[in-house]
């Protein structure tokens, strides 16, 4: 049969481990997030370089 002080120790552990999951997403979350925001970067730079490209094919082209 389980005393007081075993019973507060099981209860702690499992406490601990709820935290280190909680943990464990909030880290996974923010590498996630950086993952997509120097993800973001790469992709701004490549619209802004098709964007470009469009603009100046229709510059190109002689008004009629």
């Amino acid at each position: 049969m389980p005393t007081n002080m075993t019973t507060h120790i099981m209860h702690k552990g499992k406490k601990m481990k709820k935290a280190q999951s909680v943990l464990e997403y909030a880290m996974v979350i923010m590498v996630v997030a950086a993952a997509i925001m120097a993800m973001h970067v790469y992709v701004q730079r490549s619209v802004q370089a098709n964007l470009k490209m469009l603009e100046e094919r229709v510059n190109a082209q002689p008004a009629n």
